[in-house]
């Protein structure tokens, strides 16, 4: 959800719509306590006597009492089955002319120094939990320490500064992300297998579970694991969506109890605010915006700071973040209660 257009909302627009994720989160809470042994029981039923179906449908379906050998969910299940015939008699390909296939790598590499920095913080903070580091002390000290010539050096002095414990556990954060997305695609294409970056100039991997190589395999009784990997000869991994995965493989435990995905702005929000408020979306979507803007390369060709070649990222303009950051009291307040939380962040 893009949060821009309440940054010059009223008072009382601010008021209405704090009440509403509110009342959105007790609906969640309400929805957990609903899940019984037998609704679990139930929806692991439907789950194996129909694979393919909808997990929305699962839930859905159990919550409406609907059993595993029951007709109506039979019929649900056969009417999902054509409408994802239908959709699959269009040719899939993930093949793309040269021009396009250029364009397409050129995005992953120009975001590729990003994400190395990205990955660096994200490690920084869960190794920075894990051993009871302050955060602020492991990410200015991590930052301070890479900017030396050599990974040896570099090691080095993060483990003088910081700890053997901290750097044990930050290289193995950081070997645990795996690649970059370019480097992931340049795997593949030096591998001779396919490449599958979707078929628009950004890249977006198709899902393999949308292509009927997939739905197949799952008809013939193949496991979801065996199902995918069959597809993915077929069609190519999907380079996009597996990094997605592997980047909120971590999560950030706070103060709150809550758990988020680790970026920049989320972490300097949640040391103030609950996820979901107004000051949260506000704090957390101006901070990655800076972030962003000052460390994607991808910001020098396209002048903005939420890099294209995702959707759904954030666009945050130079002059909004330093009107915010200016005039935002809360803003102050943000960098001011970036305090240290211990053993807060689990794989």
């Amino acid at each position: 959800m893009d949060f821009r257009p309440n940054f010059y909302l009223p008072s009382q627009a601010k008021e209405g719509l704090a009440a509403k994720t509110s009342q959105n989160l007790q609906e969640i809470a309400a929805f957990e306590r609903a899940i019984t042994p037998d609704l679990a029981k139930t929806m692991t039923d439907i789950t194996r006597t129909y694979p393919s179906l909808d997990k929305r449908l699962v839930v859905y379906g159990a919550l409406s009492g609907l059993q595993a050998d029951d007709d109506a969910m039979l019929q649900l299940a056969q009417t999902q089955e054509k409408a994802m015939e239908k959709k699959q008699r269009a040719k899939v390909n993930t093949q793309v002319n040269p021009l396009k296939r250029g364009t397409q790598l050129s995005f992953l590499a120009m975001d590729s120094a990003f994400q190395n920095i990205s990955r660096n913080f994200k490690s920084s903070i869960v190794a920075a939990q894990e051993t009871g580091t302050s955060l602020t002390g492991a990410v200015v000290g991590n930052t301070l320490a890479g900017l030396v010539p050599g990974e040896q050096l570099t090691e080095n002095i993060r483990k003088a500064t910081l700890g053997k414990e901290f750097n044990d556990k930050y290289e193995e954060t950081k070997e645990a992300y795996g690649e970059n997305e370019f480097r992931r695609a340049l795997g593949e294409v030096q591998a001779g297998r396919p490449l599958n970056l979707g078929v628009g100039l950004l890249p977006n991997s198709l899902p393999l579970e949308e292509t009927d190589v997939y739905v197949k395999q799952i008809k013939l009784g193949k496991t979801p694991t065996e199902a995918y990997e069959a597809a993915a000869e077929v069609y190519g991994r999907p380079i996009t969506e597996e990094f997605e995965r592997d980047e909120y493989e971590n999560t950030y435990l706070t103060k709150y109890g809550e758990r988020i995905p680790i970026s920049p702005g989320r972490v300097v929000a949640a040391q103030f605010s609950r996820e979901g408020d107004i000051k949260y979306a506000l704090a957390s979507t101006i901070i990655d915006g800076a972030f962003r803007l000052g460390a994607d390369p991808i910001n020098l060709l396209l002048g903005y700071g939420g890099a294209a070649k995702t959707a759904g990222r954030k666009i945050v303009s130079k002059a909004e973040v330093a009107q915010y950051v200016d005039d935002a009291a809360f803003m102050t307040r943000a960098l001011k209660t970036f305090s240290p939380t211990k053993k807060r962040c689990r794989s």
